[in-house]
């Protein structure tokens, strides 16, 4: 629940930019590669993760503003956290 505001924000900042003409795209930050450990309200990036974080940055579109959540992950099973 407590990511709900960031992730809601990242769709709607995305779809004002693309309104005003400025190719834009959200992404939740997990869909990146953010994996993070399982410490809720105080998780840090798994060293892993920077790696796949960087390449799929890298990968994307240069054309279009990558919108994308600041302070969530996810763990290796899938649950949603908040960086500490």
């Amino acid at each position: 629940l407590v990511s709900f505001g960031e992730r809601s924000s990242v769709r709607l900042v995305a779809a004002k930019l693309n309104k005003l003409g400025v190719p834009a795209q959200y992404f939740d930050s997990w869909d990146l590669g953010m994996i993070t450990s399982d410490e809720f309200g105080n998780s840090e990036v798994l060293p892993e993760a920077y790696e796949e974080l960087g390449k799929n940055l890298n990968a994307l579109d240069e054309n279009v503003v990558p919108v994308v959540t600041g302070f969530i992950g996810k763990t290796k099973e899938g649950h949603i956290t908040t960086l500490g």
